[in-house]
């Protein structure tokens, strides 16, 4: 199966569909920041945040690069976000591939590293090279800090 990544700016047909996608699988976790308001700062300009989308004829999955402004030492930190794959498409290296995609950007923009967060797929992150910064259970589920140094 042949499939290319490109920036959702340059395929802005794809948005639809994408926000369906993540409004099915985040929706409950995203009500105060809607993925429509979200996709419109994807689609505008030609710096941060980005959403990568994978796709051949059809839309296959994606993934954002975003900017968190000053933690508490006051540095920009940058955030790998929304990985998601359609499920027939799962299994077939499309998630690595985005995440290698963005992780490629961050080291191109300069940062040392980059972060994400996940509830349930710390292991699969793990095998990528990525390594544990914090654990926090929040309610009944166990959120995972992640780094990947660049």
């Amino acid at each position: 199966m042949e499939y290319r990544i490109s920036e959702l700016s340059s395929c802005a047909y794809f948005e639809k569909q994408l926000s369906q996608w993540h409004q099915r699988h985040w929706g409950q976790l995203q009500q105060n920041n809607p993925l429509d308001n979200r996709l419109e700062s994807y689609l505008l300009n030609d710096e941060l945040p980005f959403m990568f989308v994978a796709h051949g004829t059809e839309l296959m999955g994606s993934a954002a690069l975003v900017l968190q402004h000053k933690n508490a030492e006051d540095i920009d930190l940058l955030w790998l976000t929304n990985l998601y794959v359609h499920p027939p498409y799962r299994d077939q290296g499309i998630g690595r591939a985005l995440v290698n995609f963005v992780v490629n950007r961050a080291k191109r923009l300069g940062y040392p590293e980059i972060y994400l967060s996940t509830y349930q797929q710390k292991a699969y992150y793990s095998k990528l090279g990525w390594s544990v910064l914090l654990s926090r259970k929040i309610g009944e589920e166990k959120l995972v800090v992640m780094k990947h140094s660049l």
